[in-house]
C-alpha cells in the first residue's frame, strides 16, 4: 500500500535526519533479540537482511526509504546480537559443586564494604567437573581475606562453586545474563583462605597488561587515601581510579537517595570535566604564548591533548563500560574540532552511539547506555531549540561576576531539570525508585565537583611523581567534604526516596520511542 502522500513529503524533507535514526533501530533489533527465549534461526535473519538490503538499494529516492532503512537496521541489531552471543559462549555450571579445587588467576579483586572481597577468577582448571563443562571465568565471595590478593596472581581456592540464580522476580535484572556477557558462568563462595601458585605458564598478554594497570591504580588510590585520610579521601580516590572499595556503605545509601549516586559512575560528567579542564588549560596558555592569532591551531592542539589525557583518564580509571562510551563520545567530538566541524551536534552522537554498540550490541539493554544517550540527545535538543529562539540583544560590556554566576547556576539548573525529566522513566523502570530531591542536591555539588574536585584532584594526580600533590588533593577532599554534606542532608529530608511500580516494557518502549521522535526530526509534526 503506498504511504501517504503527506507523510512521504516530511520523510524526503528530513532525508539529513534519516542518520540520526539508524543506531535507534539497531538498537531495537539487539534489545529484541535479547527479549527472546530461544535462539532464532541465524539463516533466515540473514536472508530476510540481504532482501532488505536490496530493497534499500532500490528505495532512494523514493518515499519508502526511511522504512526500509529502519527494517534494515533492526535486523542488522538481532543478527549482530546473535553473532556477538556465539562469540561469547561461555560454559555455564549447572549444578552446584560443594567444595572443589578452582585454579586459576585473579583478573579482579573488589572490596566489599560490609567485609570480606569479591575475586574474578580466570579459570585454569576445577576439581570435579569435565574440562568441557568449565566457564571462562569464576566469581568468587572470599569472607575470609587473609592472603593479599592482586590482580595477576595465580591462586587455588577451595570453594564451593554454585550454578548461577536467575533473576529475584520476573522482569527483574537477570544477573545470569549479565554475567555470562563477561564470561562468567559460575558463582560461589572461598571455604578456605586462597592459596598462591608459581610456575607453570605464563598468564594470557591481555591479562598481564591489564595486571599491570590494575596494580598501578590501586597503588594511586591507597596514596590518595594515604594523602587525604576519610570519606573525603576514599571519595576523591573513587572519582580518579574508580576504585569503590574504601566508600561506606552508608554513605553510599546517602548519595543515591540524594540523587548523586551518578558521580560515582565514572561517565560523562567526568570525561567532559577532565577534557575540559585540560583543552581550556591548553588552549589559554597557548593564547598567551603565542604573538599571533592562530585560534584554530590553538583549538586543534587543545583538542588533541584533551583527547590525550581522556585517554590515560580512560585507562586510569578501569575503562568500565560507562567510561568506554563516554570516551568514545569525546573521542568523535575531539577529531570534529581537528577537522574544523561543530563539536557537538546530532549527528556526532549518533556516530558515537554506532561506535559504541555495533561491538557490544548486548549493551542496549543496560541502565548507564540508556540514560547516557538519552541525556546528551535531549540535552543537544534542548540548547539548540534555546538558541534557535533566543532573543537577540545588544552586546553590553563586561558582565560582573555576579551576573555570570547566576547564568552558571541557571544552566546547571536547568541541564539538571531537564536530564532529570528525559532519563527519570528509565530510572524508574529499571530501579523503581525516584530520587525526589536530586535537582536540590545537583544544582549545590555538580558545580562543586566541576569547578574544584575534579581540577585539583587532575592536578594533583599529574603531580605525583614530583611529591607536590598534597595541597591539591587537600582542597579536592575540603571541596568532597562539600558534596558528602549535600548528600547527608538531602538524603535526610522526608520523602528523599519515591518508589514506583513495575513499568510494562510496553510503556517504557513507548516513552522512550516518543522521546527520539521528539528530538530526532526537525520538522513540526515531531
Amino acid at each position: 500500500m503506498p504511504m501517504p502522500g503527506w507523510v512521504a513529503n516530511r520523510l524526503e524533507r528530513e532525508r539529513a535526519q534519516w542518520f540520526l535514526w539508524s543506531p535507534v533501530g539497531f538498537a531495537l533489533g539487539s534489545g529484541i533479540y535479547l527479549g527472546q527465549v530461544n535462539e532464532p534461526p541465524v539463516l533466515l535473519l540473514a536472508l530476510l537482511g540481504a532482501i532488505f538490503f536490496v530493497v534499500l538499494l532500490l528505495s532512494f529516492g523514493r518515499s519508502f526509504g526511511f522504512p526500509a532503512l529502519m527494517f534494515l537496521t533492526v535486523i542488522a541489531g538481532f543478527c549482530a546480537c546473535t553473532i556477538r552471543t556465539a562469540y561469547l559462549a561461555t560454559p555455564v555450571l549447572k549444578r552446584d559443586i560443594r567444595a572443589t579445587n578452582v585454579d586459576g588467576w585473579i583478573e579482579k579483586v573488589e572490596t566489599r564494604p560490609s567485609g570480606g572481597r569479591r575475586l574474578v577468577v580466570n579459570v585454569i582448571s576445577i576439581e570435579k567437573l569435565d574440562r568441557m563443562l568449565w566457564p571462562r571465568r569464576v566469581q568468587l565471595t572470599d569472607r575470609i581475606a587473609r592472603t593479599p590478593l592482586y590482580a595477576g596472581d595465580k591462586v587455588r581456592i577451595l570453594a564451593r562453586v554454585l550454578s548461577p540464580p536467575g533473576p529475584v522476580a520476573p522482569g527483574a535484572f537477570d544477573y545470569v545474563r549479565y554475567n555470562w556477557f563477561r564470561g562468567i558462568g559460575a558463582g560461589g563462595f572461598a571455604l578456605a583462605d586462597p592459596v598462591k601458585l608459581t610456575g607453570g605458564r605464563k598468564a594470557p598478554l591481555p591479562l598481564r597488561i591489564s595486571t599491570a594497570v590494575t596494580k598501578f591504580r590501586y597503588a594511586l588510590s591507597r596514596h590518595i587515601r594515604r594523602a587525604v585520610p576519610g570519606a573525603a579521601g576514599d571519595l576523591v580516590a573513587a572519582l580518579i581510579t574508580g576504585d569503590r572499595s574504601g566508600l561506606d556503605e552508608g554513605l553510599l545509601r546517602r548519595l543515591r537517595e540524594a540523587g548523586l549516586a551518578h558521580l560515582l559512575a565514572i561517565s560523562g560528567l567526568h570525561m567532559s570535566l577532565v577534557a575540559g579542564t585540560l583543552y581550556q588549560a591548553v588552549r589559554r596558555t597557548l593564547s598567551v604564548i603565542t604573538t599571533a592569532t592562530c585560534g584554530r591551531t590553538e583549538k586543534k592542539t587543545a583538542a588533541v591533548v584533551a583527547w590525550l589525557g581522556a585517554a590515560s583518564y580512560l585507562v586510569l580509571s578501569g575503562a568500565a563500560v560507562s567510561t568506554q562510551r563516554a570516551f568514545v563520545m569525546l573521542s568523535v567530538m575531539c577529531l570534529a574540532i581537528v577537522l574544523d566541524r561543530q563539536a557537538i551536534t546530532m549527528r556526532n552522537l549518533a556516530v558515537a552511539a554506532w561506535l559504541v554498540i555495533l561491538p557490544t550490541p548486548e549493551s542496549v539493554i543496560e541502565p548507564g547506555l540508556q540514560m547516557s544517550f538519552v541525556t546528551v540527545a535531549v540535552l543537544i535538543f534542548f540548547y539548540q531549540e534555546i538558541r534557535k529562539h533566543r532573543f537577540r540583544r545588544p552586546t553590553p560590556g563586561r558582565r560582573s561576576y555576579i551576573a555570570k554566576g547566576l547564568t552558571g547556576v541557571t544552566s546547571v539548573a536547568m541541564t539538571t531539570i531537564v536530564a532529570g525529566i528525559a532519563t527519570a522513566p528509565i530510572a524508574a523502570f529499571h530501579f523503581h525508585k525516584v530520587s525526589a530531591y536530586s535537582l536540590a542536591a545537583n544544582i549545590v555539588s555538580v558545580p562543586i565537583v566541576g569547578l574544584f574536585v575534579m581540577p585539583f584532584s587532575l592536578a594533583g594526580t599529574l603531580l605525583v611523581p614530583f611529591g607536590l600533590d598534597q595541597p591539591f588533593l587537600s582542597a579536592a577532599a575540603m571541596a568532597t567534604d562539600v558534596v558528602i554534606l549535600v548528600a547527608s542532608i538531602v538524603s535526610g529530608w522526608e520523602g528523599a526516596v519515591v518508589a514506583v511500580p513495575a513499568i510494562p516494557y510496553s510503556s517504557i518502549l513507548v516513552i522512550v520511542t516518543g522521546l527520539f521522535w521528539l528530538v530526532l526530526w526537525c520538522g513540526n509534526w515531531r
